[in-house]
């Protein structure tokens, strides 16, 4: 009996997986008709995924209302500077990189 219970634990866990999933999806207006109601209506009866789906949607209104801020200066050739010391840094065959062994 105990064996059956954490089964069907395991199933909804994977359905909340699922859904979870297409939360994004469901809030931008990408999923289809159906798939789209399928996620409602999971939402209606699960309280853990309403929960994450309602935090989601705060999350987005309050980054929309951030006021957008010009930077300051250009960051973008100081990035990629240090990508390519980075780079030439580390440029050994995949087959060379292993942790150092102990001595």
């Amino acid at each position: 009996m105990e064996e059956y219970s954490l089964h069907e634990n395991q199933e909804q866990f994977s359905l909340c997986t699922r859904m979870r999933d297409r939360l994004p999806d469901l809030i931008e207006g990408y999923l289809d008709a159906i798939t789209a109601e399928a996620v409602r209506a999971h939402l209606s009866a699960c309280f853990l995924c309403a929960k994450v789906f309602h935090e989601m949607e705060r999350t987005i209104k309050l980054v929309e209302t951030l006021p957008f801020v010009e930077p300051t200066r250009d960051h973008a050739p100081t990035i990629m500077a240090a990508l390519q010391a980075e780079a030439a840094n580390t440029e050994k065959p995949w087959w060379k990189w292993r942790p150092n062994k102990p001595k």
